[in-house]
């Protein structure tokens, strides 16, 4: 669900593009905004995703995925 293709339909390119960022760029994000953070940390293969939460799922949801993917 959190990662389904079909979701782009939906999502604002105004939202996030990754012109706006660098290849080496830190980047803050919500957790909760796992959609984006996923995106963001592909546009900035240098750079750094912080991505934060207030619910412990999410943020442990985001660790297990940036430990997978990297």
């Amino acid at each position: 669900m959190f990662d389904d293709p079909a979701r782009d339909a939906c999502k604002s390119p105004i939202a996030w593009s990754p012109a706006r960022a660098d290849a080496g760029d830190t980047v803050a994000t919500s957790a909760r905004g796992r959609y984006f953070a996923v995106r963001i940390a592909r546009a900035v293969p240098k750079g750094e995703v912080i991505a934060t939460d207030l619910e412990p799922d999410m943020i442990r949801f985001m660790t297990e995925r940036a430990k997978r993917e990297a």
